[in-house]
């Protein structure tokens, strides 16, 4: 099978939903109908697969953080803080303003998603 896009895409998503079970919203324990929701934009390749980049959120929770830019909304800022911490936090920024070539991404999502 050819690893395309959208192939690793919908692989990556289908793992983040796994690895989380429910929505990862404070209170919130909906496990049905779950979005992988990107804190960085999908167009951010270094983070793009990322796993500490992206949390499972009801399609609820998911709209109310994922507005145009969500690295913005304050209340999903927060959740990632509390989420990674500082550390881990600071490292995500970091590697969402780096340089780093698509095939590469897809090449880390085989990674996470295949171990």
């Amino acid at each position: 099978m050819m690893w395309s896009l959208e192939y690793a895409d919908a692989q990556f998503s289908s793992w983040i939903r796994k690895r989380d079970g429910k929505c990862q919203y404070p209170y919130c324990n909906k496990a049905e109908g779950l979005d992988c929701s990107h804190f960085h934009l999908r167009s951010h390749s270094a983070t793009r697969y990322d796993p500490d980049n992206c949390i499972a959120l009801c399609r609820y929770h998911h709209g109310l953080l994922e507005v145009a830019n969500p690295t913005k909304n304050v209340e999903y800022i927060a959740l990632m803080l509390a989420r990674l911490g500082q550390e881990k936090f600071d490292a995500l920024q970091r590697k969402a303003n780096s340089i780093y070539k698509r095939t590469q991404a897809i090449l880390d999502c085989m990674g996470i998603v295949l171990q």
